[in-house]
């Protein structure tokens, strides 16, 4: 907005759909500029009439600077019909609007930033008048820049695409490496604005920094001790709560199936701990349980503890499985997300303390013997986590319910399934092996 002489305060209000206005924002002379910060001057003068010879200055501003008619900001996706501004004296020499680029903008991960995660999900801001939309994506940038077939790997009007999992080239996550990437906006009139081509690359996954060390050792004693050094490891960190499992944010009807759904948990004061470039799923999901490891890290602790399995225990929001009652199919979707909590938590050297189940739930699976139920049981969440830098294991917290030779059991069935043999205990009433 230009004003001859700016020297005048006004008024200004977004008339929303409806007719509603919204609330009015004072601009007082003194916001009047004849440039902009690090430009010239625009030395524009008005060249007649009883203005004659006075100069032009200018006020901009943008649509979250406008409140609705509650006083709440208005977005960048907000509609307006008109703007209505009020003034017992301006001298008005125009009104202009700015209409967005078509091109797609606010990329994440950022522009040529480098991440450690395998499996992000790119997010950018729409462009102008956008219908909908194409996503290349490859490790060719010669494939993105020239938009192959190829490089093709999603149309959406969301602003958001998954390039890895089930269907894509990456069933596992994206292996290290540059990627390139760029979205087209497709517009109503069905032409198309390729935009910027962007950039990230993902960090060698190997783990670095175990806590504890590779090699360390037990030494028949109370405490780890690290082979290099001689040093003991003391683990200090979060035993509750058991079920930071029960989590919102993860797949599977456990949340409202009537069995204690009271406590399942959010974990939105942990948002705020999320990092840019930490992991998500689905679109931003999982900042709380994220944050919530961050948080645990950032307060010097190494290790926290969790259940894998309490059907019948205290919470019951707790399993493996795709339903509270079913005992072998596993929902693949959650145990894929508990593994991206996990590896976030391998990254910042946080040491996993699995409790694989409650004695609630210790003749659940074919009452207590380590043969098929029990062994998919156990298998499963902790497979993949074998190659953690550092996995501590009740095989059962509180166990009462069988003898000392299904407990042996076990504990040796876990111990031969990891390759890295981690370290697996008993916790029970009755822990006399013989």
């Amino acid at each position: 907005m230009f004003e001859v002489g700016h020297n005048d305060e006004f008024t200004i209000q977004a008339i929303l759909p409806g007719g509603v206005f919204g609330q009015k924002v004072v601009v007082p002379a003194s916001k009047w500029r004849p440039s902009i910060a690090g430009e010239a001057d625009i030395a524009l003068t008005c060249d007649s009439g009883p203005n004659n010879s006075q100069q032009i200055g200018g006020v901009a501003f943008k649509v979250t600077n406008l409140p609705d008619e509650d006083g709440n900001p208005l977005t960048n996706e907000s509609v307006i019909e008109s703007i209505q501004y009020t003034s017992p004296g301006m001298d008005p020499s125009c009104v202009c609007a700015v209409v967005g680029s078509p091109s797609a903008f606010n990329p994440s991960p950022a522009d040529n930033a480098t991440i450690v995660d395998s499996r992000p999900v790119l997010t950018w801001s729409a462009g102008a008048g956008m219908a909908s939309q194409k996503v290349y994506f490859s490790d060719s940038l010669a494939d993105v820049e020239g938009m192959a077939d190829s490089a093709l790997v999603d149309e959406t009007a969301q602003t958001l695409s998954v390039v890895w999992g089930a269907g894509s080239s990456y069933p596992d996550g994206l292996p290290s490496g540059t990627y390139y990437w760029r979205v087209t906006t497709i517009k109503d009139d069905q032409t198309e604005v390729a935009g910027k081509v962007w950039s990230f690359t993902i960090l060698p996954g190997s783990a670095h920094d175990p806590i504890p060390v590779d090699g360390a050792i037990f030494v028949g004693k109370h405490h780890l001790r690290f082979a290099e050094t001689g040093e003991y490891f003391l683990k200090c960190g979060a035993d509750a709560p058991e079920n930071f499992l029960a989590y919102r944010d993860f797949d599977g009807d456990f949340k409202f199936d009537g069995h204690k759904d009271n406590f399942i948990k959010d974990l939105a004061p942990h948002i705020i701990d999320w990092k840019q470039g930490d992991s998500t799923w689905q679109g931003g999901k999982g900042k709380g349980i994220i944050g919530a490891v961050n948080y645990l890290a950032s307060k010097g602790m190494n290790v926290f503890s969790f259940l894998t399995l309490n059907i019948g225990g205290d919470d019951q929001n707790v399993f493996p499985y795709i339903t509270y009652d079913e005992r072998l199919r596993m929902d693949v979707s959650r145990l894929d997300q508990w593994e991206i909590a996990f590896e976030h938590a391998d990254k910042l050297g946080m040491y996993l303390h699995f409790k694989t189940m409650e004695t609630e739930n210790e003749l659940l699976l074919d009452k207590g013997d380590s043969i098929h139920a029990l062994i998919i049981d156990a298998e499963d969440p902790t497979r993949d986590n074998a190659r953690k830098n550092a996995l501590w294991g009740n095989i059962i917290s509180q166990a009462w319910g069988k003898g000392p030779a299904q407990r042996a059991c076990r504990q040796f069935h876990l111990w031969m399934v990891q390759p890295a043999h981690g370290q697996w205990s008993r916790r029970s009433a009755q822990d006399r092996l013989g």
